[in-house]
């Protein structure tokens, strides 16, 4: 159908598109769908690479090593450190363990990054079993001097695999109820924000408690400089620090 002179052909719907659409709509309609496809592209490209974490739901596993409750619940096997956490949004303070060091066998879940392994406890009263009350191996606390560092802190079941990405502002919300709940705080040490590989992560302990002030809490998910004494306990490192001696990094 022909529209009034000078205007070409009108779209009737229960006839042919006329000729002049048709070719608009064949360069048009390719043309967006690229544009999408780019677009999408290039906005994936652009995140943040979010680490290799892994968290292992699907089957439980058995650990058997010397558990202790300080500085925060960690069982050691042949000395490397596996920080515990619970279900959800919690730490595993409630479990009664002892506050001395333990052989236990301990039922969970695995969540690994970069050789670093938190395990979620089974949610059972007996995911912990005490073996023997006098444990051999166990592990100190070795001092490593005063240090200053530079990286992020984080909560580190999610950053160990629970969420992806378990670190950065996006998380900032989620990581700050997890250390409240309980769940170990630790820091990213890395001079660059957007590298998904820290040098190193460490438990941060905040005048030795593992319960971050508010002031430290409001920091979380963004780089920070602190100031504080290093020790190491099997393979895991902490930095224990002031509250005033935590500040953002400039």
């Amino acid at each position: 159908m022909s529209g009034p002179k000078g205007q070409g052909g009108l779209y009737v719907g229960y006839l042919p598109l006329p000729r002049a659409h048709r070719a608009f709509l064949a360069i048009a309609l390719p043309a967006i769908m690229l544009a999408f496809i780019g677009g999408a592209a290039f906005i994936a490209g652009a995140q943040r690479d979010p680490g290799d974490a892994v968290w292992e739901t699907g089957e439980e596993r058995t650990w058997t090593g010397v558990l202790v409750a300080y500085p925060h619940p960690t069982l050691y096997v042949d000395g490397t450190a596996h920080l515990l956490a619970e279900m959800g949004k919690s730490g595993p303070h409630a479990r009664g363990i002892p506050e001395h060091p333990v052989q236990a066998r301990i039922r969970g879940y695995p969540l690994a990054r970069e050789g670093r392994l938190i395990i979620e406890l089974a949610p059972d009263e007996g995911a912990i079993s005490v073996v023997s009350n006098v444990p051999p191996n166990t592990p100190t606390r070795a001092s490593l001097g005063p240090a200053t560092i530079r990286g992020e802190i984080i909560d580190g079941k999610c950053f160990l695999g629970a969420m992806k990405p378990g670190d950065g502002k996006a998380h900032k919300a989620c990581a700050i109820l997890c250390i409240e709940g309980g769940l170990p705080p630790m820091v990213a040490v890395r001079d660059d924000p957007a590298d998904p590989t820290p040098a190193e992560v460490l438990l941060l302990l905040v005048d030795g408690s593992t319960d971050l002030p508010r002031e430290v809490l409001d920091l979380v998910a963004q780089p920070v400089v602190i100031t504080g004494e290093r020790t190491r306990i099997g393979t895991l490192g902490i930095i224990d620090a002031h509250a005033a001696d935590i500040r953002p990094a400039p």
